[in-house]
């Protein structure tokens, strides 16, 4: 069954006194993100409260944080943006007319004028990306969404990088000054948004913590059908540390070891991922000689991450960035002969599902070496070898922030983490706060004859368990891939009460504006 069948006789009336639910812009373009906000608002509407939906219904011009560079921008963007009007307004078509609030709607004339001419007084890079309004730091949610849009985490090298970044500010103040408007007009007692991370849905989170508004972001997890919430902060900060204390005391069963050790060997295979890039699929061709390694030599694995994507946006601890880390790491090893180091880029690079990343490591490696030390090895990143092929070979895994890193470190191989990914600091990796720090521990890691820690290994299987039965919660009520029509599981909107505990878990949290996690609480296993 389609969604828009579920809800062919539904149009909400106000409940009167009732408490009232913002839903922010979603990302309703994605079909997964539409059919779930229509679910998550009917089930808050039924717990007995009133329902609002915005949306920005083209106050955005040139391009967007949703549309923009490889994504849809250009000379697409005007065509893409009616569309997500269009999508937006269909979503919320069963609420009365009054509850759908659009951006222009809450913003003055004399208020564009303003923001018009504060742009025009901006004179140079530095001005738009630290410019702040309210406290907000909108010039760095501008570079943030530039890089995103242009799939580059040096949006120097970004064409008109310092036009588009002015575009976007001024996007992000006229987005900012209606959203702010919204929530002084309406006054809402909860707001949900999708993932803060980028400035359009970021700027939700922040003002409503500075109205002190329970905030609520989600976004789909990794694994089909399993959606991922957060109180307060962005979802895709994965942030475990309130539980963990509690959570890792619990001790495995014999069947849930099994079970991680199920997810393990299902991940090689790309699992349950929604874009596989863990597998050996097709598009991974390219043939590597491993017997130019030689065997007698220790070695790392350095596995990197898209470097535009969240997941290595400003991550880092002692490195200017992801690729800093890996020129600062090639230096190190072409000084320390005795050892090896091979570069697996990340697949994400050239998945065929996704545009492909021009500013690719490979790319800004050969920008730096004309020739690699004779004991650097970088693999291309469509090679015919999966990460776990290497795995028997190395003594060491060096991370950024990829989840790779968990299942290294379940396969007793030790881990060194080089930014804020969300696991480090959980006990189960080695996590230097200096780039001495980390050498030492480089250094260190390839001579140890014996890596085995059996407390790490029992922590990292515990977080892996946390991160993906737990936090990736299975909503069961519909599953999705990516680029595939999702497939409903209920017949009509009754059985959301009755069924669907985890999906229920979620729903209780933002009716009594309680945290998704905290010291004690979290979602059930699913």
């Amino acid at each position: 069954m389609k969604i828009d069948e579920l809800f062919k006789n539904i149009k909400l009336k106000n409940q009167k006194d009732k408490k009232k639910v913002l839903f922010a812009h979603t990302f309703g373009i994605y079909e997964p993100c539409y059919i779930h906000d229509r679910l998550l608002a009917y089930s808050l509407y039924k717990k007995g409260f009133n329902i609002f939906g915005t949306f920005c219904d083209g106050l955005q011009t040139i391009e967007c944080n949703i549309y923009g560079g490889i994504w849809g921008g250009k000379e697409n963007f005007n065509n893409n943006c009616q569309n997500c009007q269009k999508k937006s307004f269909n979503l919320w078509n069963f609420l009365d007319e009054n509850n759908i609030l659009t951006y222009s709607k809450y913003i003055s004339e004399k208020e564009v004028s303003d923001i018009n001419e504060t742009i025009t007084n901006i004179k140079n890079e530095q001005e738009w990306t630290s410019y702040t309004f309210d406290n907000a730091p909108l010039g760095k949610w501008a570079t943030d969404i530039l890089k995103n849009m242009n799939m580059a985490s040096d949006y120097t090298q970004i064409e008109n990088y310092n036009k588009l970044g002015i575009i976007h500010l001024k996007n992000l103040l006229l987005s900012y000054k209606a959203s702010s408007n919204i929530i002084h007009a309406l006054k809402p007692d909860r707001i949900i948004s999708n993932d803060s991370f980028y400035g359009m849905w970021a700027m939700w989170e922040h003002l409503a913590k500075k109205k002190k508004i329970p905030f609520y972001s989600s976004w789909t997890a990794t694994t089909k059908g399993r959606w991922s919430y957060s109180y307060n902060q962005s979802c895709c900060s994965l942030d475990f540390s309130k539980p963990w204390k509690e959570y890792s005391k619990i001790p495995l069963s014999i069947n849930e070891t099994k079970r991680i050790h199920k997810w393990l060997e299902d991940r090689i295979k790309g699992g349950n991922l929604i874009i596989d890039t863990a597998s050996l699929s097709s598009f991974k061709e390219k043939h590597f000689d491993l017997s130019k390694i030689d065997p007698k030599k220790p070695i790392a694995l350095l596995c990197s991450n898209v470097s535009w994507d969240l997941a290595a946006l400003n991550k880092e601890i002692f490195t200017n960035g992801m690729m800093d880390w890996v020129l600062k790491t090639i230096e190190w090893f072409k000084n320390n002969p005795q050892f090896q180091l091979i570069i697996k880029p990340h697949p994400g690079e050239v998945h065929p599902q996704i545009p492909r990343t021009e500013e690719s490591v490979e790319y800004v490696i050969q920008k730096h070496y004309k020739d690699l030390p004779k004991n650097v090895f970088i693999l291309p990143a469509d090679v015919s070898l999966t990460v776990y092929d290497l795995f028997k070979t190395i003594k060491v895994g060096l991370i950024y922030t990829t989840s790779v890193g968990l299942e290294m470190a379940a396969s007793n191989i030790p881990v060194i983490t080089a930014a804020k990914s969300h696991y480090r600091g959980f006990g189960f990796t080695k996590d230097p706060s200096s780039i001495n720090d980390y050498y030492l521990l480089l250094e260190k890691n390839l001579t140890n004859k014996n890596n085995y820690d059996e407390r790490a290994l029992d922590l990292a299987y515990k977080f892996i368990k946390f991160n993906f039965f737990h936090y990736y919660t299975n909503i069961e009520i519909f599953t999705f891939n990516y680029r595939q029509t999702p497939e409903i599981k209920i017949n009509n909107l009754k059985e959301l009460e009755k069924k669907f505990e985890n999906f229920n878990y979620i729903v209780n949290c933002i009716s009594n504006a309680k945290p998704i996690l905290d010291e004690t609480t979290w979602p059930k296993e699913s």
